[in-house]
């Protein structure tokens, strides 16, 4: 049996956080190999990028948003070490379910935590992180402004944020065929895997509305990040963004 998600014809941040939370709430046991079997299996790739321009040093303490069934988590415990530490944040109790599970299997369990908290209000002290990431959780948010100014809060000096998000691809041809994709394909084969009707079509909806790229590094330079920079992968269809505090 198919699961309705309906969305609201007009979000306010509220609705939108509720609207969200019902989406992954709904396929987060399906969520990792669904998004394996629609990237064509290029997540992985993407989230080991991100981490590379992480820079995280070793033994560091790193904070990893919107961090889903911690995925991107366990990619960033790898390169911090045995000395290190991750904690994972999400506002979605299924998917963090998930994460512990996920990480459970691996030798990092002592040294990645996961919490349950909303982003826009986050629950740690100022200059708490070495680094901080958020991987495809910033079309999600309610508020992207106020959740880039809580990360500024509780990085320490010399800290480094990046953003792992969906983008839009420039090249005339290859958007118009990605986003036919994106648009039709994507979430026909959402609703058939996931079995839940209007979760895969918020996604092509959420990059709709999410900033381009230029403006997004913008955002970041305004907020008062330095050498701010985006590197755009697979053709655009995906955008790593940097920056120091």
């Amino acid at each position: 049996m198919i699961k309705k998600i309906d969305r609201p014809s007009v979000l306010n941040a509220k609705e939108k956080e509720q609207f969200v939370h019902g989406i992954f709430s709904a396929i987060a046991c399906r969520y990792d190999w669904l998004n394996s079997i629609l990237s064509i299996k290029l997540d992985g790739f993407w989230r080991r990028y991100a981490v590379t321009k992480a820079k995280v040093p070793t033994g560091g303490k790193t904070l990893d948003l919107c961090c889903g069934t911690g995925k991107l988590t366990l990619e960033l415990i790898k390169a911090v070490g045995a000395g290190g530490s991750v904690i994972g944040v999400d506002f979605c109790a299924n998917m963090l379910q998930i994460a512990r599970e996920n990480i459970s299997k691996t030798m990092y369990v002592d040294n990645v935590m996961f919490v349950e908290a909303n982003v826009l209000e986050l629950p740690f002290t100022d200059h708490s992180f070495d680094c901080c990431t958020i991987g495809f959780g910033m079309r999600n948010v309610a508020d992207i402004p106020r959740v880039i100014s809580e990360i500024y809060r509780v990085l320490k000096p010399g800290g480094r944020l990046v953003i792992l998000e969906l983008g839009k691809p420039s090249m005339p041809v290859f958007r118009s065929l990605y986003f036919f994709y994106f648009e039709r394909i994507l979430p026909v084969l959402g609703q058939a895997f996931a079995k839940v009707k209007g979760a895969y079509q918020w996604l092509p909806e959420s990059l709709r509305f999410f900033p381009d790229q230029q403006e997004v590094v913008r955002m970041l330079q305004e907020s008062g990040f330095k050498d701010v920079g985006r590197d755009n992968l697979t053709g655009g269809i995906v955008a790593v963004y940097f920056g120091v505090k």
